[in-house]
């Protein structure tokens, strides 16, 4: 859903329902707690939050119970933070992403599939944002549209258990000087826990992605259920983190990213790198410190891995030295924020053009894509002079 703006001077207010109530709501994406007003009297649920901003101080805002919150033909719920010093109630970012909400500086409507938005022309909703936001798909939307034509068929991955490899030399980890290399034991997991993570060890060891060790570091491992009731497979590297040499962030703001869009641009595709970071090859003589235990025996990655503080500034650079070397047709441009690829374009033709050229590309410099699942949204953007 796209919520559109015609750099109008208007105040951007929002009717939402909430609880069967209709509430106007000031829309501000810079805030991340959405609040509303206290005199409207919904229930608290006994729970505090601490925020700066409200009347420029800190201080703790009661938390209201899960509240039915509605805009357009999506539901959820939502605990707002209440307020007794504004006047106004906030939409923040967290509800606009909720609600499957985007802000743009454009006369647009967008119809979200699951390869991208086909957006038209409609009636604009006069809001004013400071820079154009680009980005919170609509996730409850159900209609199809198909891929460009062109896309070799290797970019794409299997499975989800398949990670892609990309070709460059494995990583060495510096360690800072005098520290102790942590072990620490792994706590019991629950059977139904190692009974959803043991197909993901077993496919990363048949993929080479995990190997059988004798380490002198340990650090503990948990799963984390995900949406789809998958499990995910994550360490708690923060011991490890600690005795590293940190690597120098190289990663942009989003602020800097959107300043580097064309002003020309009309057509934008996002593409996302999933589970990139295990493309990555690591050295073996660093591949000690990563290691866990998993029903008794100890295993060690052989890859850059998430929750680790050097993987996003890794992996940027990586991918940023692979792109140098692609040069794509005129009309469109790519610009980068970690595993996320964002194909500005002057035109569909010349979007679909890219999109093509980046992929297959990437595909045959290295196996990015092949991090499942990799994802392209577009968005085509009429804009109304």
């Amino acid at each position: 859903m796209l919520l559109l703006t015609n750099a109008a001077v208007k105040e951007p207010i929002l009717t939402v329902i909430v609880e069967g109530r209709e509430v106007p709501f000031l829309v501000d994406s810079g805030a991340t707690c959405s609040s509303i007003q206290s005199q409207l009297g919904f229930k608290t649920n006994g729970k505090t939050t601490n925020l700066s901003g409200f009347a420029g101080i800190l201080q703790n805002y009661a938390n209201t119970i899960p509240l039915v919150t509605t805009y357009g033909d999506v539901t959820v719920e939502h605990c707002f933070v209440v307020t007794t010093n504004l006047d106004v109630n906030i939409l923040a970012r967290d509800l606009l992403c909720d609600l499957g909400i985007m802000v743009h500086d454009a006369l647009l409507w967008a119809d979200t599939c699951n390869s991208g938005i086909q957006v038209k022309n409609t009636v604009s909703v006069e809001f004013w944002s400071p820079i154009p936001v680009v980005g919170i798909l609509n996730k409850h939307a159900s209609h199809t549209r198909s891929s460009p034509q062109g896309i070799d068929s290797r970019v794409w991955a299997v499975d989800k258990m398949q990670l892609g490899y990309t070709n460059v030399l494995p990583i060495k980890i510096p360690i800072k000087d005098g520290e102790r290399l942590p072990s620490i034991r792994q706590y019991p997991l629950k059977r139904e826990v190692e009974e959803g993570i043991k197909p993901l060890i077993t496919s990363f060891l048949e993929q080479g992605v995990l190997v059988a060790c004798s380490s002198p570091c340990n650090t503990p491992i948990l799963r984390v259920l995900k949406k789809n009731e998958d499990y995910r497979l994550v360490q708690d590297l923060r011991a490890i983190n600690k005795i590293v040499k940190e690597a120098y962030a190289l990663v942009p703001n989003p602020a800097t990213i959107c300043s580097l869009i064309p002003a020309e641009t009309e057509v934008f595709t996002l593409i996302d790198l999933q589970n990139a970071f295990f493309s990555i090859p690591l050295d073996k003589s660093s591949q000690y410190l990563f290691a866990f235990t998993f029903q008794g025996r100890q295993y060690t990655w052989t890859r850059l891995l998430q929750g680790f503080v050097n993987s996003p500034t890794i992996f940027s650079t990586t991918l940023q030295s692979q792109l140098r070397k692609i040069k794509l047709k005129e009309g469109s441009t790519v610009i980068q924020y970690i595993d996320d690829l964002l194909l500005a374009s002057s035109s569909r033709d010349a979007n679909e053009k890219g999109s093509v050229q980046l992929l297959n590309e990437l595909k045959n410099l290295s196996k990015w894509i092949e991090a499942y699942p990799t994802t392209c949204n577009t968005a085509e953007t009429v804009v109304n002079i």
